[in-house]
């Protein structure tokens, strides 16, 4: 069951959040890998929403997010994600990133 779907944007580019799940105050954030979308993890996101609010991201470019502008790289993806989880959310947060994704999270966790 879909509780919201809203997009925020940052520095040029837009992601795309579908939460799912409880309204718990921790969050498992979902990125996918390149050329991938937020669907590509859904039956991962859909184990854990009993206990977590999770959300399925979509990054700029790749499903329903628009694309970013040409000269994006890691360092802008992890900083629009930074920024919506700081704004966003509230409470402990765990990410966990696939491929590309996972290069993301990487960055936001140094």
């Amino acid at each position: 069951t879909v509780d919201r779907t809203s997009e925020f944007a940052h520095g040029g580019g837009t992601l795309v959040d579908e939460a799912l799940g409880s309204s718990a105050r921790r969050h498992l954030i979902l990125l996918h890998g390149w050329g991938t979308s937020r669907e590509s993890l859904r039956g991962i996101g859909v184990l854990f929403q009993h206990a977590y609010t999770v959300h399925l991201i979509d990054l700029p470019g790749f499903g329903d997010a628009p694309a970013p502008p040409a000269d994006w790289h890691t360092e802008t993806y992890a900083d629009l994600v930074g920024r919506y989880l700081s704004e966003r959310l509230e409470g402990p947060i765990v990410l966990l990133g696939h491929s590309f994704g996972g290069r993301v999270a990487l960055r936001l966790a140094a």
